[in-house]
């Protein structure tokens, strides 16, 4: 964008700007009054002729943000590398609160959009979660957080604060390990993934016995301590699936997981739309992927019985209720292969409420 006036002839220099780190940006624009030794390239003078003044005045534009922004009122969270160059140059900005967004497990799906969460304030027990963690493993990882109760203290990672004193001195999570307990045996979940220990993943037992996750917690390049999370679920898949059997969900035997929650959990993490122009619209494909989630986690979790009771309550609820009468009570019985479908006396209903 045009950032320099010359008299009505508007063009663009490159001036700097600042980028606070919540959001917005402080940028600066010059107005030409008496300037020799600025020269514009001839004959349209659309472009400025680059000289060691144009970077001088540059410098000069950027100080002036500087002296702005250490006038604003609330004070914007400036980068450690602006705050560095201020104080170079005589500048006084405030150093940012000690407040970071908090972390939040990945999803699969791009376009399913959450708000990002305000800046809260970190302390001593806070940890920096800078693993680059795919949604797969960032979804169980999540759940074993809020299991154990330490959600609240992870954090994401901020690389323009580096530099402030508080940030650095934060604990950090470059990097996690998911082990799973089978029989006597445990197997390092991304092992398993590259095939490089036996059982091979197609021989672990989808109920092992345990699941932990392992934080190692670093100060400066220094790990100081491990932190193991009991777990009770996994993927053996990872961020990718050509079939929802691919992904291998792992739940520990004595989990207590409902296979509902093992369906969203089974969208958060593998569910990607295609926007092909052949491919069924976006509710056409969710709802196809998430009645293959859940028949896998009833597959997994549930008894045979309760399984083929949600496919038939599911099969009802999408091929025929729309048939039955809203004020009517309905029995549907099915025996030898024969449907009976008796209806019972009109009820009264609240205007507005569905049946």
């Amino acid at each position: 964008d045009p950032d320099l006036n010359f008299h009505g002839l508007t063009l663009s220099v490159r001036l700097p700007s600042v980028d606070p780190v919540e959001s917005g940006a402080w940028s600066v624009r010059a107005d030409i009054e008496a300037c020799p030794e600025l020269g514009l390239v001839l004959p349209a003078r659309r472009e400025a002729v680059e000289t060691e003044f144009l970077n001088e005045m540059r410098d000069a534009a950027r100080l002036a943000i500087y002296r702005a922004v250490a006038a604003a009122e609330p004070a914007p969270r400036i980068a450690f590398k602006d705050h560095k160059r201020a104080a170079e140059a005589d500048i006084a900005l405030p150093v940012p609160l000690a407040e970071l967004r908090p972390w939040l497990p990945g999803i699969a799906d791009s376009s399913d959009w959450v708000q990002t969460p305000g800046f809260t304030p970190v302390d001593a027990d806070s940890l920096v979660i800078a693993a680059d963690l795919d949604p797969p493993d960032s979804q169980a990882f999540w759940r074993a957080a809020e299991r154990a109760g330490m959600a609240p203290t992870l954090f994401e990672p901020d690389s323009r604060l580096e530099g402030y004193d508080w940030y650095d001195g934060l604990a950090r999570v470059n990097s996690i390990r998911i082990d799973i307990a089978c029989a006597d045996l445990t197997h390092s979940l991304d092992e398993l993934r590259n095939g490089n220990e036996t059982p091979r993943s197609t021989d672990i037992d989808p109920r092992p016995n345990a699941i932990h996750v392992h934080l190692p917690v670093q100060r400066g390049s220094v790990t100081v301590r491990t932190i193991a999370i009991p777990a009770d679920f996994a993927f053996l898949g990872e961020d990718w699936w050509s079939d929802l059997q691919d992904t291998a969900p792992l739940v520990t035997a004595d989990s207590t997981m409902e296979p509902h929650i093992l369906a969203q959990l089974l969208r958060a993490a593998f569910f990607s739309p295609s926007d092909d122009t052949e491919a069924d619209s976006y509710e056409t494909q969710k709802t196809r992927f998430d009645d293959d989630a859940m028949h896998l986690a009833l597959t997994l979790l549930a008894s045979e019985e309760d399984a083929k009771k949600h496919v038939i309550a599911e099969t009802m609820h999408r091929e025929v209720l729309w048939a039955i009468p809203r004020d009517r009570e309905v029995s549907i019985t099915v025996s030898g292969g024969r449907v009976g479908i008796e209806f019972g006396p009109e009820t009264a209903q609240s205007e507005g409420v569905p049946a």
